[in-house]
């Protein structure tokens, strides 16, 4: 094989073969954003929305299932969780993980939208960490798609990256010289380009917001250095 430094070229087999990997390794496992800032986004999010009014929820995007994981901690035996992925592993992973628990009802492996579940089925799609990843096609299907998912005011919850430098995350293949941001980001996104984009698809803005996802303590040691807003929220709802 040939040494020639180029940028990759993401289409479906290899996206999938990426996040094949992350989730099928414990290292990669490890360093997912709901294993260890999922907890504080659903914490952030009961802040906001009430969650007991929520029938029906759906992790668009969901990995091994870690955001799942913690909306269990607020949810009550008669609400329903449901996941979505485009990772066979990743759903495995999360059928076996929540095998027994009544209030997951169902997690589906998709290749292509629309998916099989009904249309305005859900009170909540929650997609964290996703939007980032999608090219402008991927990124139309999704959200129409979840424009059709959700019931008429039901709430959209995003989070991505907070004006991403995606430079910054690429890494050089030694073998044949592709360039690659190492978490599959393909574009960055802003409190303007959010807002924009998320009114093209029948979605009314409720919140953004400019965070960093983090525990108590180090918020505590930003009164000596604050921490970069480094993560975007999003809440709308659909109209």
């Amino acid at each position: 094989m040939d040494f020639v430094k180029h940028e990759v070229e993401w289409n479906s087999e290899k996206v999938s073969r990426i996040w094949d990997h992350y989730a099928s390794t414990l290292s990669g496992q490890n360093q997912y954003f709901g294993e260890h800032s999922g907890g504080h986004v659903v914490k952030y999010l009961s802040k906001k929305i009430n969650f007991s009014k929520l029938g029906k929820i759906l992790d668009f995007g969901c990995g091994p299932g870690d955001v799942m994981n913690h909306f269990l901690k607020y949810l009550k035996p008669n609400q329903e969780l449901y996941g979505l992925d485009f990772s066979l592993d990743s759903i495995q992973r999360v059928q076996e993980r929540f095998r027994n628990n009544p209030v997951v009802k169902d997690a589906i492996f998709t290749q292509q939208l629309p998916c099989n579940y009904p249309g305005s089925f859900f009170d909540l799609i929650i997609s964290t960490e996703t939007i980032e990843h999608l090219g402008d096609q991927e990124l139309k299907g999704m959200l129409t798609e979840t424009q059709r998912l959700l019931k008429k005011d039901g709430f959209m919850v995003l989070t991505t990256p907070n004006d991403e430098n995606l430079d910054a995350g690429k890494v050089l293949c030694p073998d044949c010289g592709c360039i690659f941001h190492k978490w599959q980001h393909v574009r960055n996104w802003n409190v303007k380009t959010i807002k924009q984009e998320m009114s093209k698809y029948g979605f009314q803005k409720l919140l953004i917001d400019e965070v960093h996802w983090t525990s108590t303590f180090r918020k505590m040691l930003t009164f000596i250095k604050p921490l970069p807003l480094n993560s975007l929220v999003y809440i709308g709802k659909k109209i």
